[in-house]
């Protein structure tokens, strides 16, 4: 899960110059495929966030306010479009 959702922000990052984000808008994002009913999104994001501040990764999330991130990213990331 933490994987879908960072390559999501990543590509909405790519395509949209975007860095701000919602909790609301990820839930509602169907290619993510989360479950149904009401997930602990919140959780996923702060262990996500965590994650990618221990290992010290150039991409970081940072909480702006209640359901919102930033993603801060110090390099210029690049992912593959290929479908999986």
């Amino acid at each position: 899960m933490a994987g879908r959702l960072l390559v999501h922000l990543l590509r909405r990052y790519l395509r949209e110059g975007r860095t701000e984000f919602t909790n609301r808008e990820i839930r509602l994002t169907n290619k993510l495929r989360l479950p149904d009913y009401k997930d602990n999104l919140e959780t996923r994001l702060l262990l996500l966030r965590r994650r990618l501040e221990e290992k010290a990764a150039p991409i970081q999330l940072i909480r702006t306010g209640r359901g919102r991130i930033r993603l801060w990213i110090s390099e210029s990331p690049s992912l593959n479009d290929e479908p999986r």
